[in-house]
């Protein structure tokens, strides 16, 4: 059973957590532009994109600037006799690394986001997730209520001092279904999951709370 704010008896302890700090006012101002315009559309967050942009190329500065001041000598596996030298060469390994998926995060933060802008609609028909490309938009991920099994959300564990990363996510099944092939969308038999952009507008633990709403709404009472 879903309550009023979307918030399910049936949640695990964590996302049992997440919804306590879940703004019901949002979620009612989400509802409300739904039942008057058909339609909540979350777009992408200029805010959040130029967060993790300025963090990746202040990652890649100080990774690069790194490597400039120590001596190559450092990371030469065969330089030092015995096994002193294995540690700084597995750490500049790891920097390197490091510098690479940072540098994929510049691109992907401060080019491609800003360039897509991805958006996802809720309306009373379904969910469909769309971004730009020349000539028009394209939908990453569609799919009509009725076709909808479930939306929850789950967390992947990070180190510390990062918190843990909630992540929301919609599965959906039967032919009405509609996917491109990105990272984001995938299939397991005939299944399809759709893990909600985290670069979108809005705290992702009231998204989540809204699309619980939105879909208790939409089914039919048993």
């Amino acid at each position: 059973m879903v309550s009023g704010s979307g918030l399910a008896s049936f949640l695990t302890p964590d996302m049992e957590k997440e919804f306590r700090k879940v703004r019901p006012h949002v979620i009612e101002r989400w509802f409300e532009t739904l039942e008057r315009d058909g339609v909540v559309v979350f777009r992408m967050s200029l805010m959040k994109t130029a967060l993790f942009a300025a963090t990746s190329w202040a990652f890649v500065v100080g990774i690069v600037m790194m490597f400039r001041v120590t001596p190559l000598a450092t990371w030469n596996l065969f330089d030092t006799a015995g096994q002193g030298a294995v540690l700084p060469f597995l750490f500049g390994l790891l920097m390197a690394a490091g510098l690479l998926l940072f540098a994929v995060g510049c691109v992907m933060w401060t080019v491609v986001f800003p360039v897509v802008r991805p958006r996802l609609a809720v309306s009373w028909w379904g969910i469909q997730s769309v971004a730009w490309k020349p000539g028009g938009l394209f939908t990453l991920f569609a799919a009509p209520w009725p076709a909808i099994m479930v939306v929850h959300g789950y967390h992947t564990a990070t180190r510390w001092p990062f918190p843990d990363t909630l992540h929301v996510q919609v599965s959906a099944r039967g032919h009405s279904v509609e996917r491109a092939r990105p990272v984001r969308v995938r299939s397991h038999g005939t299944v399809v999951d759709y893990q909600v952009n985290g670069q979108l507008r809005g705290r992702k633990r009231e998204i989540l709370a809204f699309l619980l709403r939105v879909h208790a709404a939409v089914r039919p009472v048993e």
